[in-house]
């Protein structure tokens, strides 16, 4: 076999396997003409955290650089964390600017900051996704300069614990990016507390004067957070591009009692966003009883203009007991005839998590079932996903 095919040919058959390990490692051991390559291709997935790992990675990166094809062609996704000492860093940076075909790139718990000026030095052209797990961001504008300079980046998900004070993002100047189009397949914005806010981001891109295209995306903020950092607008300036919506509102504030404050929302529209055709609505996993008002709330955002609604899907992320104290199961009812009546291809779905051991699939199905009469009068299509906890 070894005599038939040249290496080249061996090399393209691998490059179809490359984020399947196993099969990679089968193949390693088929022939020897394989072995190199596959080898190579086990650095698909490279997570530098510290001098220790970052300096040998940048060692073989450049030692490999002179071969026709090097290491850096191999690397598709890359995770920097927060272990990497400042030194490490800028004694790479070289390096980095060698991963032409990295097309996953992961910032964890590292502040923007502190690799702002790596990054921006680096060029990843095939770039498809970056994913910040950041302590802070504060300058948005360079945020907002890397996503630009990224044209191919299209899945944008950022789960960052703070940004620039807000008392002095109203100060900055504009965003330095006033005109074009960022369009996205996905975007994420994700605090990790209740005490956080995406306000300081979400008003920079208000500001910008740039076409906004969102298909796919995920908001998960404290109840005041709605109306504080605006998701109305962000809605409205995303329009109608928006096909699937994930919201997660969970409550700002606990008092003594350890009962939490209640999530209504008020300031919110859904009707610059009529090609809507998936719903989330996602409850967190609370610790202590709360009123998800704002499930209700979302729910009557749904109107005529929403013909091509296909699915409503609640997913619970806490315990199944809260989970079904905390919702106004009447009001939800009324709200899914309403719906079904309006919307004929609607189908809803439950995805439930945490459910105790003690519970089959089918009674926790006949337990929410019960809880909307007039959904079912209406030959509502339910569908559950129960994920049971080990007794």
């Amino acid at each position: 076999m070894e005599t038939v095919f040249p290496p080249e040919i061996f090399d393209f058959i691998i490059d179809y396997l490359w984020e399947d390990l196993w099969a990679l490692r089968a193949c390693s051991l088929t022939c020897r003409a394989w072995l190199p390559t596959t080898r190579l291709h086990m650095f698909n997935s490279v997570y530098l955290s510290g001098a220790r790992r970052y300096l040998p990675f940048a060692d073989l990166l450049t030692a490999s650089a002179t071969s026709p094809i090097g290491l850096a062609h191999y690397v598709r996704e890359l995770t920097l964390n927060d272990a990497i000492s400042e030194e490490a860093f800028i004694a790479c940076l070289p390096s980095l600017a060698l991963l032409y075909n990295v097309d996953i790139l992961i910032v964890d718990k590292m502040p923007w900051e502190f690799l702002e000026r790596q990054l921006t030095a680096a060029v990843f052209p095939m770039l498809k996704m970056l994913k910040l797990r950041c302590t802070s961001v504060e300058n948005i504008n360079s945020l907002y300069r890397f996503l630009f300079n990224h044209s191919k980046c299209k899945i944008v998900r950022i789960f960052v614990a703070s940004y620039f004070p807000w008392s002095e993002v109203q100060q900055l100047s504009l965003p330095e990016i006033q005109t074009g189009e960022l369009s996205l397949e996905e975007l994420v914005l994700k605090t990790p507390s209740p005490l956080e806010s995406h306000a300081a981001l979400v008003s920079f891109m208000l500001r910008a004067q740039v076409h906004l295209q969102v298909r796919k995306f995920q908001w998960a903020s404290a109840g005041k957070g709605v109306e504080r950092d605006g998701l109305r607008d962000l809605l409205q300036r995303i329009g109608e591009s928006l096909e699937y919506l994930s919201l997660m509102i969970y409550p700002s504030v606990c008092d003594r009692s350890g009962k939490q404050e209640d999530t209504s929302i008020t300031n919110l529209s859904l009707a610059h966003n009529s090609h809507l055709r998936s719903l989330e609505i996602v409850c967190p996993g609370n610790r202590t009883q709360s009123r998800c008002s704002w499930v209700s709330n979302v729910l009557d955002l749904i109107t005529p203009i929403h013909a091509r609604l296909q699915q409503i899907t609640f997913i619970s992320r806490g315990s199944f007991e809260i989970y079904v104290a905390s919702l106004d199961w009447h009001h939800i009812d009324a709200s899914l005839a309403r719906l079904l009546h309006m919307l004929s291809q609607l189908h809803v779905a439950f995805d439930l998590r945490k459910v105790p051991g003690h519970w089959t699939q089918a009674e926790v199905s006949e337990e929410i079932s019960a809880k909307l009469p007039e959904a079912r009068a209406r030959d509502v299509s339910l569908s559950f996903v129960v994920t049971l906890l080990h007794r």
